[in-house]
Formats: structure tokens, sequence, C-alpha cells
């Protein structure tokens, strides 16, 4: 398990960060290495700007800890996100073309049609991902990108939800992939989505499903498409221990407005055990029609725990370790 605690980023270029942090299960730090090559992961950055800082801290916190060597990360903001100027630290997706990155991460965005297509990021996004498998070694494609894959690499569509599916769901380790080796049989993983391509749709377009379970359907779907390792993320393992709880307290927030039609799902296992159970007995109540104070959200937030991250790390340091150099990360 990676030491607890961010380590120091070294200085680097601009818009790239360096990170040298433990490998898993292991405290120890190797010394620098003049000959070791950073490894280059391009990141784009879809969500919308309330939650764009908090991705991008989730993805590379996540990063820092996995990686056994040095990590370049560059940062890129698409084209349909708005007219304005890239914010600071990205640059326009245009110019992820002109690049060789090792690997590319590719975030969700806020669903905002029921078909994937219809998305105003469709085009753009089918054009990145349509590029990255003949440029990258391994590409990432997380929540409303994975869909986005689907539909560009295999025609399959997602399919609505009748509620939302949110919480720290149940998970079988389903296959001896690469990135699943180190991971006990069952672990919880971070789940928040509006839509969802079954199980036996995603093998029936090749992909092998290392994470799953009948209930929260799958997490993780790997296959190669061309000259990349497609890696297909429905779940969330990036998410910190507030991104559920503040997404419950956006959730009521237009419910209570009256801007949702319907009330929000409460996540299970988004908070410590004693606000778990205040929140439920909130919810219940609210749902009756009772008026009660809204708990203190942000303060259950601030100590929420991550009992996934050690897994999330895991999955992590096996991506990395499958799509870079054996010598860039020192593994045997």
């Amino acid at each position: 398990m990676a030491s607890s605690g961010p380590n120091a980023l070294q200085g680097g270029p601009k818009h790239a960060e360096y990170a040298r942090v433990d490998r898993p299960q292991t405290r120890s730090v190797a010394p620098p290495r003049k000959h070791r090559r950073a490894f280059q992961v391009a990141f784009v950055n879809n969500m919308p700007t309330a939650a764009f800082r908090a991705t991008e801290r989730q993805f590379l916190d996540l990063l820092q800890h996995a990686a056994t060597g040095p990590i370049e990360f560059h940062r890129y903001r698409p084209g349909f996100a708005g007219p304005t100027a890239p914010p600071d630290g990205y640059r326009p997706v245009e110019l992820l073309y002109e690049s060789t990155p090792d690997a590319l991460i590719v975030t969700g965005g806020v669903p905002q049609r029921g078909r994937v297509t219809d998305e105003p990021a469709w085009p753009e996004l089918a054009r990145l991902l349509e590029w990255s498998v003949h440029h990258t070694s391994s590409l990432i494609a997380s929540c409303l990108a994975a869909h986005c894959a689907l539909a560009a690499f295999d025609g399959v569509e997602r399919r609505q939800l009748p509620v939302k599916r949110a919480g720290v769901l149940r998970q079988l380790v389903r296959s001896r992939h690469p990135m699943a080796e180190g991971l006990p049989a069952t672990v919880r993983l971070p789940q928040s989505r509006y839509g969802d391509v079954p199980e036996e749709f995603a093998e029936a377009a090749g992909y092998q499903v290392l994470l799953a379970s009948k209930r929260s359907g799958w997490t993780v779907a790997s296959k190669r498409v061309a000259k990349c390792d497609v890696v297909l993320m429905q779940g969330h393992p990036e998410y910190d221990g507030a991104s559920l709880i503040l997404e419950y307290r956006r959730d009521l927030h237009r419910w209570l407005e009256g801007d949702a039609l319907g009330p929000p799902v409460l996540p299970p296992r988004c908070a410590a055990p004693a606000d778990m159970a205040r929140l439920h007995h909130y919810h219940t109540s609210m749902l009756r029609g009772e008026k009660l104070d809204v708990p203190d959200l942000d303060a259950m937030a601030r100590r929420a725990p991550t009992p996934w991250m050690q897994h999330s790390r895991r999955i992590y340091y096996n991506w990395m370790r499958s799509a870079g150099r054996k010598e860039a990360f020192n593994v045997a």
C-alpha cells in the first residue's frame, strides 16, 4: 500500500508536473535515476467549472500515489467546454494532436442528452478517441468518455437508468487481467452515473470485464483497439471521500428548489458510519415530507473515509506498469 499523504512535487516545465511516489504495498522510495524517462500522461478534463479542479486533483493524486517513477502530466481542455481561454495550466486539446504521450486519460462530464451520440461533446470526443488508439499505448476513458468510446469504437449505445446509480458499491474481480493484479476477490468502489452499458453488451463488443456485479454493473473493462490498450471506467475509482456527499448535496438542493424531476439518491457508504446513520434519518424523513434542517454535509464530506483508495491505487499502478516502459518504472 502506498504511504499516506501526498509527496512533494518536483519542479518541471510549464504545463507539466513531476511526481515520484511509493509503489503500492511498500514504503520505500527508489532513489532518482538520471536515465529514467518520465512517463508522459495527457489529461483531457471535460468537467464543468464546479468540479473541474477537484477532478484534476483526484486523478493527479491517484497517479502520484500509484507511480514508481517520474510523471509528466499535461493538461488539455476541449473546445466544446466553451469559447473562453483554457484555465490556467491547460492547453487547447488541438495541441494534443501534435504530441506523442505514452498514455491518455479522458474524464467524464455532465450528461445532457439521452443518447451519447447526441451529446454536445460527442463530435470532439469521438475524434479524440479515434486519434488516441493510433497515437498512444493506453487510454483510460472515464464515465461519459467510456460511453463515448463504446459508441465510437463499437456502435454500442448506453441506456438510461431509472434512477441514478450512486454509492460505494461491491464489485467482484472477474478477470486475471494485468490491471486486476493484486486486488482481492471483492472490492467496493464509488459509482455515480445516470446511464449504463450492460455487461453483456460490453463483452459482446470484445471487452474483457475486470470488475463487475449484477447489482452495480461493471466498473472496469478493457480491450485492444488498433495500437492502444483501451480501458473503460464506468465507475469512479478516482473519487475522494467528499465526492459522493457533495453530489448528494447538489442533487438535494435541486430537489428542494424544485429543479429536479425526482428526489436525490442517497449513496450507500458515502460517509462515516455515524454520519451515514444521520444522513439516512434525514433522507427518509425528507422523503416523507417532514421538515428538518439539512445536516452539515460539508463537515461530513471533510471527514468521509476512503476505504477504496488502496484498491484504486493498485488499479492505476497496474495500468501505468502495463502502459509504461519497464525501465521507466523499475518493475521486474
